[in-house]
């Protein structure tokens, strides 16, 4: 369709602009088109990051919840080392009970140790008198 401009009252159609119209007519509802096939997918788009946010959100949740429940339990395991650490005897009471017990074996060691010293010589003693008692009866059974 060719367009005609009014110019002082004279009906004229322009060669430059004759079919413009309607090309950017055609146009403008191509873009309009693949403008709304834009926001379609930028709105599927959104619909699909939405869904993996809420997921994400779900397992932040969920992933909090299990690290409260195991800073819990880490809780209670410490309160019971406290605890037990608390029954247990300090240094200082340690060394006075074997200081104690070191008294206490001292004298017994001595006396082993003694005993073991004198059990050496008896033992040598023992064994000159076995054998001078068999020389003596080897003596008398073959003199004879």
């Amino acid at each position: 369709m060719k367009e005609s401009t009014i110019v002082s009252g004279v009906n004229t159609v322009c060669p430059f602009h004759s079919g413009l119209e309607v090309k950017i007519e055609a146009n403008k509802n191509e873009v309009d088109l693949r403008i709304t096939a834009v926001c379609l997918k930028m709105d599927e788009r959104k619909e699909q990051v939405n869904i993996k946010f809420d997921a994400l959100n779900k397992e932040i949740v969920m992933a909090k919840e299990d690290m409260d429940r195991r800073l819990g339990e880490m809780n209670q395991f410490r309160a019971q080392l406290s605890n037990q650490a608390a029954t247990f005897a300090t240094r200082h009471e340690l060394k006075t009970e074997a200081e104690k017990l070191d008294l206490k074996l001292n004298p017994l060691l001595s006396l082993v140790n003694f005993r073991a010293g004198s059990k050496h010589w008896s033992d040598h003693i023992i064994t000159v008198l076995i054998a001078m008692a068999v020389m003596l009866v080897t003596h008398y059974l073959f003199k004879f």
